[in-house]
């Protein structure tokens, strides 16, 4: 089966298109990338990888999601295995009182 996939698209529009699809797809720098199913063996790699995960890690200092997608550039978007994101880290960016510059610093962020 030959799959026609959209040659260029920005992130909004690969956003909308795959809405409702079956198959996996990620953008990267702008282009539809088909993704392939994954083994039984890689599944439970992953489900062991994250149990370990959930396991080791203080829940209060992060947070360990699976399957989850990651905005990884202008034009790209991935979809991780498994993610492990610091809670404290997004907390203080929502908190802190401080001037637009001091927050995007201190949060990584770029204006």
């Amino acid at each position: 089966m030959n799959v026609q996939l959209p040659v260029h698209m920005d992130k909004s529009a690969f956003l909308a298109w795959v809405q409702g699809r079956e198959e996996r797809y990620e953008l990267a720098d702008g282009r539809v990338i088909m993704m392939v199913g994954a083994t039984r063996v890689h599944g439970q790699i992953v489900t062991n990888l994250l149990a370990l995960l959930h396991g080791q890690l203080d829940p209060r200092q992060w947070t360990v999601i699976a399957d989850f997608g990651l905005d990884a550039g202008p034009k790209t978007l991935r979809y991780a295995d498994i993610v492990v994101d610091r809670v404290a880290r997004r907390m203080e960016c929502r908190r802190r009182q401080a001037s637009l510059s001091d927050v995007t610093r201190s949060c990584g962020l770029r204006r």
